[in-house]
């Protein structure tokens, strides 16, 4: 309806390209080796959201998870954010360095998750204050037991 796909289609074609696959992998109406491809819009709200320290599934469909940054750490909320792990253990908060529009690929194997945004703030869940991004994700099938699921390795927030 809006497009979207087309709009983000390098973004894609990025992802797939560093997975060794042809460029419009995944992006057809109909699923593809198993998967297809999906946008999400995750909104973590201030005082609440978050997102348990997990590892994502990694093979053939996705070796790199790419995300847009849709709000900014200092207006939109101030503290908390999403972090990958180095190979040392290190927490990197990708929201630090970011700003609206940025598109992040990071390796699918690392740990990851979104510590809590504002956790001091109260709860409004009628603003649409704290953080927002686009997922460029791209879904495995119910029936397709070749690739892993996601993997909590930490429940911090209750799901």
């Amino acid at each position: 309806m809006f497009g979207l796909f087309d709009r983000f289609r390098a973004v894609y074609h990025l992802k797939n390209l560093v997975s060794d696959l042809p460029a419009d992998s995944f992006l057809g109406n109909e699923p593809d080796m198993g998967c297809i491809a999906r946008l999400a819009f995750h909104f973590y709200p201030v005082g609440t959201g978050g997102l348990n320290r997990h590892q994502d599934p990694f093979d053939y469909h996705q070796i790199t998870v790419p995300i847009m940054i849709m709000s900014e750490k200092g207006t939109d909320f101030n503290e908390g954010g999403a972090y990958v792990e180095t190979a040392d253990g290190e927490r990197l908060i990708l929201d630090d360095t970011c700003e609206p529009g940025d598109v992040i690929y990071f390796n699918a194997e690392c740990f990851h998750g979104v510590e809590r945004i504002d956790p001091d703030a109260p709860v409004d869940w009628l603003s649409f204050k704290g953080r927002w991004i686009t997922l460029f994700a791209v879904n495995k099938l119910a029936d397709n037991t070749a690739i892993a699921d996601s993997k909590d390795v930490e429940e911090v927030y209750a799901t």
